[in-house]
């Protein structure tokens, strides 16, 4: 028991080593830490009708824990921030709608966002999208059921409102499922927090 133990701890290490090597899909060469640190970076609320309000919160403020994690001294503007702005200012629609377009012809519109980033104030936008997620059950050979399953698709970019460009791009995926040696329930949100943290490790190094 204890050598399978082993064998799948090894095996999970090494899933985890080659899951946080991904790399990012689009990266611009203006898009670094010292502009980051200088300008800040704001999270915006997450897309993805298809799953539920909290765990696209859930998202959001994940992303603002590990941003936050790695880059200390950076202004960061959390999800509940810019969601309280695009409400006040009555651009929740606008929000939408620049979200779909994007979803409907994969068309980057980052102008649209021009007046949102003009009221919030910050230069660097963070963009989370759930492309897709899923819940499968797991049985083991007997066909008993050993638990769920989570799979949870994420696309993350990243708008320069100066530039007026998105300078960052990349698509990650979070997984929770059963393992022989943990016992704990499966749930989406872990698996949203394990796509999420792929993501902003392949964000530019702090210095």
């Amino acid at each position: 028991m204890k050598k399978l133990m082993i064998i799948a701890s090894i095996s999970f290490l090494t899933i985890l080593f080659v899951s946080c090597a991904i790399k990012p899909s689009f990266i611009a060469h203006s898009f670094i830490y010292p502009t980051i640190k200088k300008e800040g970076i704001a999270i915006l609320p997450v897309a993805g009708e298809m799953i539920d309000r909290s765990t696209r919160k859930d998202i959001g403020l994940s992303f603002e824990n590990e941003l936050s994690k790695k880059y200390h001294t950076v202004k960061i503007l959390g999800v509940l921030y810019t969601g309280r702005k695009l409400v006040e200012s009555n651009l929740v629609e606008e929000y939408k709608k620049f979200i779909s377009t994007y979803q409907m012809t994969e068309i980057i519109a980052p102008e649209k966002l021009e007046k949102i980033s003009t009221i919030i104030g910050i230069r660097y936008f963070v963009v989370p999208i759930v492309q897709s997620y899923n819940k499968q059950g797991v049985y083991n050979k007997k066909g008993n059921k050993e638990g769920d399953k989570y799979t949870i698709t994420l696309e993350s970019q990243v708008y320069d409102n100066l530039g007026k460009k998105m300078v960052f791009r990349i698509i990650t995926v979070g997984e929770d499922s059963p393992s022989s040696w943990l016992f704990d329930k499966q749930t989406l949100k872990a698996a949203a927090e394990k796509a999420v943290k792929i993501a902003v490790k392949a964000f530019p190094k702090a210095e």
